[in-house]
């Protein structure tokens, strides 16, 4: 199937400066169901920065996994196209990223829209006096330029999709905190470059068939201050959706039924996680926007709404610039104010079983029956709309505290995750050899991984117990202070609890192979004798009762002598992250 080129159709205006310009189209505009391909995209940004060079620059944000380039366009006025200017000028940054799953292009064409009603009105133009934009048009690129109809069998539209991971197969949208990706390791130095005020992601749903045809979710945790949270959710949460609809884009907050299946079950809330694009900023004390048009809309409808929404969150900025600047200093300085040693702070929440009513716009809904397979699903009527009051379980609390230390310690050999945290602007020192400094670590009791792959990894599922020792470390290990500005993203790393860290994604998974045994007549000789003390014979006695399993496994009841012995791996069961709670030792590594 023939890819449509871009093409550029003059049209005199004198909108910037007194110049004649070209406004430039789309394929959209003349093909309701075509996108943009990633040389279209790439044409396209060069010619923009080249006609308009006093609105629009063009830059790099880095390569993807196969050397292609990831571009980025400044759109800005006085020339206030870089960090140190727009503070200058007192501006606020406005970053907008789209093709993260390049089969949703809708944030692609929706975002250059945005671009030509800017060059092209100067009403919106204007709203660049207070506002610089940084549009990313296509982040994952490697997937843009797989280009198939058969890639988003839940969506309608566009003719051609791009894939939804990178080339190494990961989704994207999973690696803000953990950075595996050429991509997101690039991505990260951006963001910390430009250090935007407002984040917008663009998305298209799968799910149900309902009559909004944009979704949107900001996420807001208990972590964040009471005047964060209120403004957000008052101020800004509220006019988005009333200009929306004002506008002829029916919008609600994304929700998802809570049997994934059944609208009879109900609706939930999402739940935070900083490793999705709308929850990473606010580690960093920054609001995100996520944009999920409806896949089932058209693709030119998806598209549209997703212009609007743009050119909203654009306004609403511009009108509220130095209430978001107040709030913003005001938000660092509170979180700052967090990190402090043996204060406790929320890493997983959950949703509780209160229930509130939601009105949902949808359709007529009906129960099938596959005649393939028998299983029961439901199908939606879009010729008749209706509204029904659905349970909404929409109340959130914190599932898991993890207490806070003076800081955390890694050895020299974990330096490949200092350079991870270092991306997220982590500051850590290394020290001198040090001996007999008091921790507090992890300590395995249970352990199994996961069935399932995820990212690329079998996840472990494990139990623990929080113990205090004495240890000596080697000259070039790790000292992590708490009390430093980038302390959230640190904790959810470095903490064993957090679901999206590294213990839980698979970066200590090494240390947790066995790699000595014991033959089996020199593990029966130990086991004899280990017998004769009581503590042990009685805590064997019980293990076979409660454990049916481990009753009729000789090997495991073997192994488990090799493991109460001194024989045992004494690593085997440690995370090797360590923990400094007391000011006495706190002061010992800073000597």
């Amino acid at each position: 199937m023939k890819i449509a080129f871009i093409f550029f159709t003059l049209i005199i205006s004198s909108l910037l400066s007194g110049q004649n310009n070209k406004i430039f189209t789309l394929p959209i505009d003349n093909e309701p169901d075509k996108s943009l391909s990633y040389e279209q995209v790439m044409k396209l940004s060069h010619e923009l920065a080249k006609q308009y060079s006093d609105n629009i620059h063009f830059t790099y944000l880095g390569l993807s996994e196969q050397n292609d380039t990831i571009a980025a366009l400044i759109i800005f006025k006085d020339k206030a196209n870089n960090p140190t200017e727009i503070a200058k000028q007192n501006k606020v940054t406005l970053m907008i990223q789209a093709g993260i799953h390049a089969g949703e292009p809708d944030g692609i064409d929706g975002g250059f829209m945005l671009i030509r009603s800017l060059l092209s009105n100067p009403r919106y133009m204007n709203l660049l006096n207070n506002v610089t934009i940084i549009f990313i048009p296509a982040f994952n690129v490697d997937g843009l330029k797989l280009l198939s109809p058969y890639h988003r069998i839940n969506q309608n539209g566009p003719e051609l999709q791009g894939w939804r991971a990178n080339a190494h197969n990961l989704n994207l949208n999973r690696d803000y905190l953990k950075a595996s990706s050429i991509e997101m390791k690039n991505w990260l130095k951006f963001y910390y470059y430009w250090n935007p005020d407002f984040f917008i992601d663009c998305h298209t749903t799968d799910g149900a068939d309902y009559q909004y045809v944009m979704t949107f979710d900001m996420q807001l945790p208990s972590f964040v201050s009471t005047d964060f949270n209120n403004f957000f959710e008052h101020n800004f949460i509220t006019y988005f959706i009333d200009e929306m609809d004002n506008n002829g884009f029916l919008s609600t907050q994304y929700v998802a039924f809570r049997d994934w299946f059944s609208p009879e079950s109900g609706l939930t809330a999402s739940i935070y996680s900083p490793i999705l694009s709308h929850g990473y900023p606010l580690l960093n004390n920054k609001p995100a926007l996520l944009l999920e048009t409806h896949m089932l809309k058209s693709y030119k409808q998806r598209v549209m709404a997703t212009h609007q929404a743009l050119l909203i969150v654009l306004e609403w900025l511009s009108n509220n610039k130095n209430l978001l600047k107040n709030l913003l200093l005001n938000e660092d300085n509170y979180s700052l104010s967090m990190a402090k040693p043996n204060k406790t702070f929320p890493i997983t929440y959950k949703l509780t079983e209160h229930q509130n009513k939601k009105i949902l716009k949808g359709y007529e809904y009906h129960k099938a029956i596959s005649p393939v397979t028998g299983i029961s699903y439901y199908t939606y009527d879009n010729t008749k709309p209706m509204e029904v009051a659905l349970d909404f379980w929409d109340s959130i609390e914190v599932k898991t505290n993890v207490v806070l230390p003076y800081g955390y310690l890694l050895g020299p050999e974990w330096e490949h995750l200092i350079e991870i945290l270092e991306l997220h602007q982590v500051t850590s020192y290394t020290l001198s050899e040090i001996s007999k400094i008091k921790v507090q670590y992890y300590y395995l009791t249970k352990l199994k991984f996961d069935n399932a792959i995820f990212e690329g990894t079998f996840s472990p599922i494990f139990s623990y117990q929080l113990r205090d020792t004495f240890i000596d470390l080697p000259r070039g290990s790790y000292f992590i202070p708490i009390n430093q500005k980038a302390w959230k993203s640190l904790v959810y790393l470095l903490e064993p609890e957090s679901t999206v860290g590294f213990m839980q994604m698979g970066y200590f998974n090494s240390m947790f192979e066995r790699k000595e045994y014991g033959e089996i007549y020199v593990l029966d000789t130990l086991a004899q004798n280990m017998l004769n003390d009581k503590n042990i014979a009685d805590a064997f006695r019980e293990k076979k009762l409660k454990e049916p399993e481990f009753a009729n496994d000789p090997w495991a009841q073997l192994m488990w002598f090799f493991d109460n012995s001194p024989w045992k791996d004494q690593r085997m069961r440690t995370i090797p992250v360590f923990k400094v709670m007391d000011k006495e030792n706190y002061q010992k590594v800073n000597e």
